[in-house]
């Protein structure tokens, strides 16, 4: 079912309030977006429920959104307990090796170049992002408030931390892009700092599995 919906927006250039009725307007696209999303995709799980399929990306959630941690990775790497959060490049050697049930070809999110949906879209940074991997993630299938609601998307996830995770794509030489789970602002920060990681997986994982003979 579509839904449409009209304005007459000339007259926003000469009332006062008109900034209020921009953010109304943009909070209704995304409203529409979501009804889209409920609507036409789904998440189906695989691994025996350690991952999800979303249909609508074509990608492949590993369900422990700090699997770093529960595995005892990243403090295994750095020798305490860094709670999951790693550095950029021990990040990326983590999700490149991980297997899951046979899975392998893991990787870390990627960002959209660039992302039109942002706030500063030239250069993917700013709220309101829903083309880059955890974007979309964070603002369309957990519906942004993942620190004071939950929907049933939510519920298939866990260990999502309300903080900072990787992307695998760098801004400059000594930056990557990050966005912050708490607040959906998606912008850079130093690969050394020790940052949260979700994997992912191209496609549907199912699919990607060796045959057994």
């Amino acid at each position: 079912m579509m839904i449409s919906y009209v304005f007459n927006t000339n007259w926003l250039i000469y009332n006062p309030s008109a900034h209020l009725i921009r953010k109304f307007l943009r909070s209704l696209l995304f409203f529409t977006a979501f009804s889209s999303f409920n609507l036409n995709a789904a998440l189906v799980e695989r691994l025996e429920g350690l991952a999800y399929y979303d249909t609508e990306t074509n990608l492949t959630w590993l369900a422990d959104a700090n699997y770093a941690m529960t595995s005892g990775f990243a403090s295994y790497v750095y020798g305490y307990d860094t709670y999951g959060a790693m550095g950029l490049e021990v990040a990326n050697i983590w999700a490149e090796g991980l297997e899951i049930y046979g899975a392998v070809d893991w990787r870390l999110p990627q960002i959209s170049l660039p992302d039109s949906t942002c706030s500063v879209p030239d250069i993917s940074m700013g709220y309101d992002c829903s083309e880059s991997e955890l974007a979309y993630m964070r603002n369309v299938i957990l519906e942004s408030n993942i620190t004071s609601y939950t929907n049933s998307s939510f519920d298939l996830f866990s260990n999502i931390a309300t903080a900072i995770y990787w992307y695998s794509n760098e801004y400059n030489e000594e930056q990557a892009y990050i966005i912050s789970m708490h607040s959906g602002l998606q912008y850079s920060g130093g690969k050394g700092g020790k940052v949260y990681a979700w994997a992912v997986h191209d496609g549907d994982v199912s699919v990607a599995l060796p045959s057994v003979p």
